[in-house]
């Protein structure tokens, strides 16, 4: 349907949007326009951006983990604390292996 080089004329279809957002690894940026004509490109991001994404995912899941521990604390359920705690684990080694 789309692909990564794909340049609209005028205007880009929402679809093209959509297929970007649910492929991850691509965006649509403005490029020079042609006789007035506003052009637009899809293009790839690089290896740097997609893990830069990644560091913020993670960071963002992992002060969503402190909260949830936070109200695990407060109802004394040590069950779920321990199942938040080995999950930010996870993400801490990861998020490490990325930085």
């Amino acid at each position: 349907m789309f692909k990564i080089g794909q340049i609209f004329n005028g205007v880009y279809p929402p679809e093209a949007a959509q297929w970007c957002n649910e492929r991850g690894n691509c965006f649509i940026e403005e490029i020079e326009s042609i006789d007035g004509e506003r052009r637009f490109e899809i293009k790839e991001l690089g290896e740097e951006d997609l893990k830069q994404g990644e560091v913020l995912e993670i960071k963002a899941k992992l002060v969503e983990i402190d909260l949830k521990c936070i109200r695990a604390l407060r109802a004394g359920d040590t069950e779920y604390l321990e199942a938040y705690e080995a999950e930010a684990q996870e993400l801490r080694i990861r998020l490490a292996e990325l930085e």
